[in-house]
């Protein structure tokens, strides 16, 4: 996501070019310029967009709901994040470190990718503020509205909408909507090594054929560490998410930039 400045425009046009700040909400780093040519693959093993042959599924309604509940009954929680996104032919990646704390505080730190040192943070006012490398006193004045389209990861999740919470609501919403979903009836295997998972596929349509979305989601914590985005069938994005801490003892202060400068 991009950072502006709501009401300063030389400041504007120079943090426009300097700061760029993506968020969450999902794999391998690049150095450069973070893209590579569309003959890459993104990391998935599953990108041909096909069910997964061997497993069995039942209806994922009320495991969504499971999600939202354990999702919200966190207070304050850490995570890495890793992300890879299909744009004009070239894949772009990233990855960072993510913080959450409730009501609904948030702190984003790019540390791999074509924004890397770029830092977002949601606070209590619901404004969010943000820092690029170089610009040290000035980051305090950066503010944006939460709805900017300049606060989009690569994959054009809004950064405010990147906590677990959120994500969970977004798959409810997707089913009131029309959409349906399908979760294996036994635990499955991916590749990161997570714990045991349960994968739920989401449908554009009744009848199953138009594969929408793909989540892997720990069976023990009902938190999701896969995520997987289709268009017209085809793989467009992928998530992950690693090292998710439940940490009570995040302090408010670290929701500002004031000890960044």
């Amino acid at each position: 996501m991009l950072l502006k400045n709501s009401g300063n425009r030389p400041l504007l046009t120079v943090f426009c070019l300097i700061a760029i700040i993506c968020s969450s909400a999902i794999n391998v780093s690049a150095a450069n310029d973070q893209s590579h040519s569309a003959s890459h693959h993104l990391l998935s093993s599953a990108s041909d967009a096909k069910a997964t042959p061997v497993a069995t599924f039942t209806d994922a309604h009320s495991f969504v709901q499971h999600m939202m509940n354990a999702a919200d009954s966190l207070d304050s929680y850490s995570f890495n994040y890793k992300m890879s996104a299909l744009k004009d032919n070239k894949t772009l990646v990233e990855q960072g470190d993510f913080y959450f704390k409730k009501p609904k505080l948030m702190r984003l730190e790019v540390t791999e990718g074509k924004r890397k040192g770029s830092v977002a943070v949601l606070q209590a006012d619901g404004r969010v503020h943000g820092k690029a490398p170089g610009l040290g006193f000035l980051a305090s004045m950066i503010t944006l509205a939460p709805d900017s389209k300049f606060l989009r990861s690569v994959n054009g999740y809004p950064m405010v909408d990147s906590d677990f919470c959120s994500l969970a609501r977004a798959l409810k919403k997707f089913l009131d909507d029309g959409a349906t979903a399908k979760i294996t009836t036994h635990t499955v295997s991916e590749r990161l090594a997570h714990q045991p998972s349960h994968l739920i596929e989401v449908y554009t349509d009744k009848t199953q054929t138009q594969l929408f979305k793909r989540v892997f989601v720990d069976a023990n914590s009902y938190l999701p560490v896969e995520w997987y985005d289709y268009e017209d069938g085809k793989l467009s994005s992928e998530s992950s998410w690693q090292n998710i801490k439940n940490d009570p003892g995040i302090p408010a202060t670290l929701f500002s930039l004031k000890g960044d400068n």
